[in-house]
């Protein structure tokens, strides 16, 4: 009987429809990301889920702050801050891939998700913090950002195939190269 509530062994909470959310998305990618497939997974009533998130857009905003969690992170000592941006952003195309549809969910919701503006923030410490001006990283942060997205947009919603994923590899190594090279041209020795 549909709204009936349903035994459930474990104390439903916000991390808990989140991990069953993410795992939906996962399995069966981010379309089938309903509150009704949530629900029938978590076995509780739809009002139950409304406790603790308020509709479809703020759970798929939940989910994208828990994938761009996943990715390698750029905090912390780094010796090679370009090593770190590299393996930071194939990291989070790697994690797309692992989530059908989920590229147009964080495209759509990058801008305002608190998780991509700490990841945004973090980009440009890690470069501060090796003596790159606050100019040139934020140069940086928008070459490296529009460089995934218009990855992402160009696969148009299919996960990436080794093919791609080497030739993404390569414009990124190229593109860091590049903005080595200027900022190092422009600012003398620069890591």
């Amino acid at each position: 009987m549909a709204g009936r509530p349903q035994n459930r062994a474990d104390r439903l909470d916000q991390e808990s429809i989140v991990a069953a959310a993410s795992w939906i998305a996962r399995i069966r990618g981010a379309d089938a990301l309903t509150m009704r497939t949530l629900t029938a997974e978590l076995q509780v009533s739809v009002g139950a889920c409304y406790n603790h998130v308020r509709n479809r857009d703020e759970l798929l905003d939940l989910v994208a702050d828990d994938v761009l969690r996943q990715a390698p992170s750029l905090r912390g000592d780094v010796e090679d801050p370009w090593v770190a941006i590299t393996t930071h952003t194939i990291g989070i195309q790697e994690l797309l891939d692992d989530y059908p549809g989920l590229d147009t969910v964080v495209m759509r919701r990058a801008p305002n998700s608190a998780v991509s503006k700490q990841v945004r923030s973090d980009l440009v410490r890690l470069l501060l913090a090796h003596g790159i001006s606050s100019a040139d990283a934020q140069h940086v942060l928008r070459s490296v950002t529009w460089l995934w997205l218009g990855a992402r947009v160009s696969l148009g919603g299919r996960p990436q195939k080794p093919s791609d994923r080497k030739h993404f590899a390569r414009a990124m190594d190229e593109m860091i190269a590049s903005l080595r090279q200027s900022l190092t041209h422009d600012q003398g020795d620069l890591p």
